[in-house]
């Protein structure tokens, strides 16, 4: 990364995830569309496709995981809010649960409110 104070770093990396945030969206809506597809070309593709993701996700799992032993309390605290957080997106009433605390503004465990 380019040399820039602790504050420059942390804009680049908050702007870079919202760009990913908006681009993935739309990526995964398309790719769970496409499951439904009446061409069965389409369909396996979809599958393989989501399945390249599942690999760069499990990717994050790992890296997150190996952040719950940093240094740093607040590093580790939110790596575990991550974690939770992915672990809990999976399920549809979780999900409700996590956006019912992001629109509310509901602090996370660690004293911070929850990003996005």
């Amino acid at each position: 990364m380019l040399e820039a104070s602790s504050f420059g770093k942390s804009l680049i990396v908050s702007t870079i995830a919202q760009i990913a945030h908006h681009h993935i969206a739309p990526v995964n809506d398309t790719l769970f569309a496409s499951l439904n597809d009446k061409n069965s070309e389409v369909r396996k593709d979809a599958i393989h496709n989501l399945a390249a993701l599942h690999k760069s996700i499990s990717e994050v799992n790992k890296r997150l995981t190996s952040m719950l032993k940093d240094s740093d309390r607040e590093v580790r605290q939110m790596a575990e809010w991550a974690l939770i957080r992915i672990n809990l997106a999976s399920s549809p009433t979780a999900q409700n649960y996590i956006n019912h605390q992001d629109n509310h503004g509901i602090a996370s465990s660690n004293g911070t409110s929850n990003h996005n």
